[in-house]
């Protein structure tokens, strides 16, 4: 994806919500505050609300992480 989104083959990328773009917080929030906005590529999470397009959306927390402790 992100080398499509490299070549400008991408506009738009939407998922059900801000977890399945990844799961890593660091790595997500890169993607939706500097790699999507440098190539002017829109990013939606339907479930979640999101829309970076949508000024009230500039600034989010990107994931919903969860705690995994081992039995």
């Amino acid at each position: 994806m992100l080398a499509d989104i490299e070549a400008g083959k991408v506009g738009t990328v939407i998922t059900k919500d801000l977890s399945c773009l990844g799961r890593d917080y660091l790595k997500t929030s890169e993607l939706i505050e500097m790699v999507f906005p440098d190539y002017d590529v829109r990013y939606i999470a339907i479930n979640d609300g999101v829309d970076i397009f949508k000024s009230e959306n500039k600034s989010i927390s990107p994931c919903k992480t969860k705690l995994h402790m081992p039995n």
